[in-house]
């Protein structure tokens, strides 16, 4: 009887060679490796270390031609331009729940391509407000509070406008620090 054998075992009486071709290829890997190690170090130089056709050195200018970063928010992040759809001033009222004044009246400039803004609240504060980012319909902006004569408005917060129609935007601002710092209003482009 012949044995059928499992890996290495002899069938019909040959035995079985193992482990050939993995070997086989080991050899022409290393031997591809050395071979380009051995080129690179050879370009440029012949046999004994003559000088043959030179190869023209290209200085590296890829650090010097990446230039500054781009603008960033207050707390760091990359900004977005500003979009068509929300670009052009923007006025309308805020509602600030459980205060003195609930309604406020609000002006907002975004100018087209930029990636800052600034508001105005009558009577209270003026500053600026960095694009984080935009899609079709919003806008998602950080408020930093630039000027605040009478101590009436926090440092800052997110800022957010909606469109739900052209030129027609609901917006929601909040202080994330401050869970009860909300102020939702809409406003529309003039």
């Amino acid at each position: 009887m012949r044995p059928t054998g499992g890996y290495g075992d002899a069938v019909g009486g040959r035995p079985r060679r193992r482990g050939l071709r993995p070997a086989v290829a080991l050899v022409v890997v290393t031997l591809g490796v050395l071979g380009a190690g051995c080129h690179s170090q050879t370009v440029g130089a012949g046999a004994f270390g003559e000088a043959t056709d030179p190869v023209p050195t290209v200085p590296d200018t890829t650090v010097a031609s990446t230039g500054p970063p781009g603008p960033t928010s207050p707390g760091g992040a990359p900004l977005a331009p500003i979009p068509q759809p929300f670009a052009g001033r923007w006025t309308g009222q805020a509602y600030r729940p459980n205060t003195q004044t609930p309604v406020r009246n609000l002006a907002v400039t975004l100018p087209l391509n930029g990636t800052r803004g600034t508001f105005a609240i009558a009577g209270y504060c003026t500053g600026v407000i960095s694009v984080l980012s935009t899609t079709a319909t919003r806008l998602l902006g950080q408020e930093e509070v630039s000027a605040d004569p009478n101590s009436r408005c926090g440092s800052g917060g997110f800022f957010t406008l909606d469109l739900t129609a052209p030129g027609r935007a609901v917006l929601s601002w909040n202080d994330p620090s401050q869970a009860d710092q909300v102020a939702p209003g809409v406003l529309t482009r003039s």
